[in-house]
């Protein structure tokens, strides 16, 4: 098949940015690293193509060089995230776009299309970060990300070469023909200007108002801490979910394509969701005696052990810590089998931390799911008093459901013991609970 045809757009300062589309439907744009596009030549490498077809079979799949590389303009004098983001700008208005899902395909890039979300916060109906960072200078500060910087004002060509086999490593003719590419297209000047205008930016503290639902993915089989960073981004994105893949190699492509596809297809809620919601409540069994064992320092230290263990839980299932109380977490999602998926991840991440360990670190767990009030970013009333009964009513390592969670999620590869009818405190009928196998 051969590659789209190649259009242009115009930026706010006049550069062109070459683009092409594939497919129909509803719009999404795929953002590529500052100074690794070639629209044409990625297109006849397998990885990416396979890329571009899976995601163009529902929808209109929108693909531009970014300035400075590939098809469009080569000399450039503004590298800064403002004059990035009227890329974006210019090839939404070249297609007349009134919404659209963006994606963020590494790097320099995720900074792009998360600032451009912040922009444009009534037009982005979705965004995907992979192997993104919130704050540029993390990336630079690791030692191989240094060490290709360098290469970009010493030796251009052997930077253009490093990168091609980055992208092209599985097909040599391909790697050597864009090194040729990208040896010409930028010099090693720009690209150091390029690289020193990326170093500020810092999103860190904006992430908080990114209002679009968001998935962060990261690989894990990597030199660079994707994973932390990916982590910073969810725990900071209102409305982020977390997928940790395990590498880019060709064996784990078909996972993570599926991963940014079932994102995408889910339907995007025309307001803020307040409807059906599944609550969980943690707390640690006998918190005060222990306390008084370790003292305050050492509590403390115990405790960000327990926070970590906890949020990453609640990350990668998707979900969205609502608020810590003391040494207790309370936590929503969108589907009950993740709140379950989650309550076991949770205890087999505490059993797995302080396995070696003197202190006696156990939790107890509840889930119930209904229709809860959203107030101040919080969640009220009777379905999250019961979630909240039912985590005290559990056992040591336990976790107890509601009769509602356990319905909702009939048929999933979940162990379930009926514990019958149990009263909770201050509801006044009996509450018929389940216990979840985990061990």
């Amino acid at each position: 098949m051969d590659a789209p045809p190649i259009h242009y757009a115009r930026a706010a300062d006049g550069v062109n940015i070459a683009y092409w589309t594939l497919g129909e439907g509803e719009p999404l744009i795929w953002v590529n690293d500052s100074n690794t596009n070639h629209a044409e030549l990625e297109w006849r490498s397998e990885w990416f193509r396979r890329w571009y077809e899976a995601l163009a079979a529902d929808r209109m799949l929108v693909k531009f060089d970014a300035r400075g590389t590939g098809l469009s303009d080569r000399t450039v004098a503004d590298y800064a995230l403002p004059a990035r983001v009227s890329d974006v700008a210019a090839v939404v208005d070249a297609l007349d776009l009134e919404a659209c899902a963006l994606v963020g395909g590494h790097g320099h890039a995720g900074s792009v299309v998360m600032q451009y979300a912040l922009d444009h916060a009534d037009q982005v109906t979705r965004l995907v970060l992979i192997d993104a960072v919130a704050r540029v200078q993390d990336l630079y500060a690791v030692p191989e990300t240094r060490a290709l910087g360098k290469l970009t004002t010493r030796s251009w060509n052997l930077y253009a070469l490093a990168m091609s086999h980055v992208l092209f490593g599985r097909d040599s003719n391909l790697a050597s023909e864009f090194a040729d590419v990208v040896e010409s297209s930028m010099g090693g000047a720009q690209a150091a200007k390029l690289h020193l205008a990326a170093g500020s930016i810092d999103l860190t503290d904006s992430l908080g108002t990114i209002a679009c639902p968001t998935l962060v993915l990261a690989h894990e089989e990597s030199s660079l801490p994707y994973v932390s960073w990916a982590r910073q981004l969810a725990s900071g994105i209102p409305s982020a979910s977390l997928r940790i893949m395990p590498g880019m190699t060709g064996e784990h492509l078909d996972d993570e394509i599926r991963a940014v596809t079932d994102f995408l297809a889910v339907a995007v809620p025309a307001t803020e969701p307040t409807g059906f919601r599944t609550i969980l409540f943690t707390d640690v069994v006998a918190s005060t005696p222990l306390l008084a064992q370790l003292k305050d320092a050492k509590m403390r230290e115990v405790m960000r052990d327990h926070d970590t263990v906890l949020q990453t839980a609640v990350d990668e299932a998707g979900g969205r810590v609502i608020k810590t109380i003391g040494d207790a977490f309370m936590a929503e999602f969108a589907v009950p089998s993740a709140a379950v998926d989650c309550a076991i991840a949770m205890q087999r991440g505490i059993q797995a931390q302080f396995a070696d360990s003197d202190v006696p670190i156990r939790l107890r767990i509840g889930i119930n799911a209904g229709e809860p009030i959203a107030e101040d970013d919080d969640l009220h009333g009777i379905s999250v008093n019961i979630a909240k009964r039912l985590e005290s009513a559990a056992e040591t390592n336990g976790i107890l459901v509601s009769d509602v969670v356990k319905a909702a999620v009939a048929g999933k590869d979940f162990e379930f013991v009926d514990q019958g009818e149990v009263s909770l405190k201050g509801v006044d009928e009996p509450a018929r609970t389940w216990s979840v196998g985990w061990e």
